[in-house]
């Protein structure tokens, strides 16, 4: 898969740069970038800071609470800030009310990811004396980040709560253009097919902007073209994300917490005495990672010390067989032991981090019998009553985000709880938790994820009926279906529900799905691809899982 979607992502990659570049060639002479310190990192997946000096950047700097701006050999300041961090509005307004008080003759000019909305707007014209100041407010449409190269991420992990707490459905709009920007990357315009309320939503915008934009130009790259873009909600499967995950990947997030770019912070892996950057990070996206990413956590030590030993035996080779005076054999020779090493510093890192999963599993008696008590909860063991283990854990006063899950899982698979469950977890929670964690509590119980049957609080949509979509699915499978390269290894015999629904699909050819069909449909070939948009965010072990689908040339994507 990765192979063949290379191009797709090389194009995406080479789009979003030119959208930066041709926005700062606008400037002419030499700038000064002013981040919004949100957009850093996902910045660090566009361009590097020797790409951006070719565009005759000078200096670049966090916008944070001092509104001093250094003077420079430079005549423009570039504000690049987040459509999504409201509060960096008013550090831009302090920014411009010193710069044109101090009689800053630079030009200023602010751009918006990856738009400038309304309220940004009007929150400038509140205060006329920065909006005069400002010579620029323009959008800078980056929706769509590769990350792998087979998964897309547009950074809006925040979708769910924005829509189920504050029922804000611009979040389905910006989904829509990024659909849109994907098209008009293609060849052609692909089918869509979707499945969930927000999906829906998601394909009404698309087609009025199909119908709004018939002038714009598709891009003609004849090394990928998108067939089908299948679009389904997170709704659609609620419960997959409270289980623990089980893959390194999945693992590897839940401990240590991936960034928006995949990476790791080093002084999370690092123990005390070692010496490492507090701001340092270590990435996951090399060859090794690719390859173990996706494996039980069980089975990644084994896959490391084959890695190492074929290492190992191509070292000795290497030893065997040095160079004749040959500039050719020497060149080859260097290269691959320059790769060798490269490889062998790879198998260093990931050895680290397995060891430190495995010190934090063995470390945390609790965390080990998590996966079994999951299993538990969504085979109907406990019902709707209280499970012992999570009392205990609560009087423990246990990570609360990690009760909760478990709380929130049982309350699904049993439809709801009684009153005197509820009740009970409840003053449980409240007592070992204190006021603060109930807020968690209450958006819970109003995003539908935790309710009381027959209870007062209503929710826009119905409770997630485990029982019935699980039996229908069958997501739980036997033993001998369960072995690795399959869709049920990852949760160790559970198949997730949304992975469920995109099997279905493929077998009976989308049958129970609403489907668009494009009359510029690609004839399906090496360079077409099918790409799955989970609204509202996946779990890296849910990842590996629609790896496993047998649904040729595939790209994930997910809000």
């Amino acid at each position: 898969m990765d192979v063949k979607s290379r191009s797709i992502i090389d194009v995406l990659s080479e789009g979003n740069a030119r959208i930066l570049f041709d926005a700062l060639d606008a400037f002419d002479g030499a700038k000064i970038i002013m981040w919004d310190p949100t957009l850093i990192k996902q910045f660090n997946l566009v361009t590097t800071t020797e790409q951006l000096k070719q565009h005759k950047v000078v200096s670049m700097l966090q916008l944070d609470l001092s509104p001093r701006i250094p003077q420079a050999e430079h005549n423009h300041v570039v504000y690049i800030l987040s459509t999504s961090n409201s509060s960096v509005i008013n550090k831009l307004i302090t920014c411009l009310k010193h710069a044109r008080s101090a009689n800053d003759n630079r030009q200023h000019h602010a751009l918006i990811v990856p738009e400038a909305s309304f309220m940004i707007r009007e929150a400038l014209k509140q205060s006329r004396e920065a909006n005069s100041f400002l010579k620029t407010l323009e959008s800078l449409p980056l929706r769509l980040f590769p990350l792998y190269n087979d998964f897309l991420t547009l950074l809006m992990d925040n979708l769910p709560s924005k829509l189920l707490l504050d029922n804000d459905w611009t979040e389905l709009q910006k989904c829509a253009s990024a659909v849109r920007q994907l098209e008009l990357l293609s060849g052609c315009l692909p089918n869509l097919r979707c499945k969930g309320k927000w999906a829906a939503q998601v394909v009404e915008i698309i087609k009025k902007m199909r119908t709004q934009e018939e002038t714009e130009v598709l891009s003609q790259h004849n090394d990928f073209q998108i067939s089908d873009i299948i679009l389904i909600d997170r709704w659609i499967d609620p419960l997959t994300p409270l289980l623990i995950q089980l893959t390194y990947a999945g693992l590897v997030d839940e401990i240590f917490d991936m960034g928006v770019t995949g990476n790791i912070k080093t002084s999370k892996v690092k123990s005390a005495g070692d010496s490492a950057d507090p701001a340092g990070e270590i990435p996951l996206h090399d060859p090794l990672f690719k390859m173990i990413r996706d494996l039980h956590i069980k089975d990644v030590g084994k896959q490391i010390a084959e890695t190492l030993g074929t290492l190992r035996d191509e070292r000795a080779k290497l030893k065997e067989n040095p160079p004749s005076d040959s500039v050719a054999e020497s060149k080859v020779f260097v290269r691959r032991l320059l790769d060798m090493q490269g490889s062998e510093r790879h198998a260093d890192t990931h050895t680290l981090v397995a060891e430190r999963l495995m010190s934090f599993i063995r470390d945390d008696l609790q965390f080990s019998t998590f996966p079994k008590l999951a299993i538990g909860i969504m085979q109907g063991e406990y019902g709707d009553r209280v499970i012992p283990q999570v009392e205990d854990l609560i009087l423990e006063a246990y990570n609360p985000l990690i009760v909760l899950r478990f709380i929130a899982l049982q309350c699904m698979v049993a439809g709801g709880f009684k009153n005197a469950t509820i009740s009970a977890y409840e003053r449980l929670f409240i007592q070992s938790y204190g006021g603060y964690y109930m807020s968690l509590w209450i958006k819970l119980q109003i995003t539908g994820l935790l309710w009381e049957r027959n209870g007062k609080i209503k929710c826009e949509y119905a409770p997630f009926d485990f029982q019935t979509t699980c039996n229908r699915l069958s997501c739980f499978v036997d033993e001998e279906h369960n072995v690795c390269g399959t869709t049920a290894y990852p949760y160790s015999g559970y198949i997730p529900v949304i992975v469920r629904y995109i099997e279905t699909g493929i077998r009976n050819s989308w049958r129970d799905w609403t489907t668009i069909l494009s009359d510029d449909r690609p004839a399906v070939g090496r360079s077409t691809h099918s790409i799955i948009f989970i609204i509202g965010g996946i779990t890296q072990a849910e990842l590996a899982c629609l790896r496993k689908t047998r649904f040729s040339n595939k790209l994930c994507m997910k809000t």
